[in-house]
C-alpha cells in the first residue's frame, strides 16, 4: 500500500471574509507528470468536517494501486470544512450559515481552486445534509439541470 499524496492542506479565503479549510489528494499513481482524468469533491453534513472522507478515500486508494481497481486512473480528491465546521473558522451573522452562503461558497472553492485550469469531469460525493448543497449548486449552475426541475 502507498500512502495518498497530499497536494493541498491550508486554509483559504474563497469569498470575502469567508474562510474555508481545504484538503487535497492525489490518489492512484499513473507518474508524476500526468494530469487528473477525474476531480472528486466530497462534502460533509452539518456539523461534520471533512475527515469523514478519509477512510474511504484511503480505501479508494488502495484498490486503485492495487490492481483490482483502474490502475492508470488518477483522481484530485478535494475536501472541505464549511464555515464553522472543523478547522474552518465559525461567523457570528447566523445568516452566514444559510444554505445560499454555503452553496457560493463551493461555487467558489470549485471555480476558483478545484477547477481551474482543469478540464477532467467533477464528481461531487456528500454526505447527510451535504447532498442538499451538492442539489443547490446544480440548479443554480447547470442551465440543462434548470430545465427540467
Amino acid at each position: 500500500m502507498t500512502d495518498m499524496k497530499e497536494e493541498f492542506c491550508n486554509l483559504i479565503e474563497v469569498r470575502p471574509g469567508r474562510h474555508l479549510f481545504v484538503r487535497n489528494w492525489r490518489l492512484g499513481d499513473p507518474g508524476d507528470d500526468a494530469q487528473p482524468q477525474i476531480r472528486l469533491l466530497c462534502i460533509h453534513g452539518t456539523a461534520a468536517n471533512h475527515t469523514q472522507f478519509l477512510a474511504f478515500l484511503e480505501a479508494l486508494h488502495d484498490r486503485l494501486n492495487t490492481g483490482t481497481g483502474n490502475s492508470s486512473l488518477l483522481l484530485d480528491a478535494w475536501m472541505y470544512d464549511a464555515v464553522g465546521c472543523g478547522q474552518s473558522p465559525a461567523l457570528q451573522d447566523a445568516a452566514a450559515y444559510r444554505d445560499e452562503e454555503q452553496v457560493q461558497d463551493m461555487q467558489a472553492l470549485i471555480t476558483q481552486h478545484i477547477m481551474l485550469n482543469s478540464e477532467a469531469p467533477l464528481i461531487m460525493l456528500g454526505h447527510s445534509y451535504g447532498p442538499n448543497w451538492i442539489y443547490k449548486y446544480l440548479m443554480q449552475s447547470n442551465p440543462l439541470i434548470q430545465q427540467k426541475a
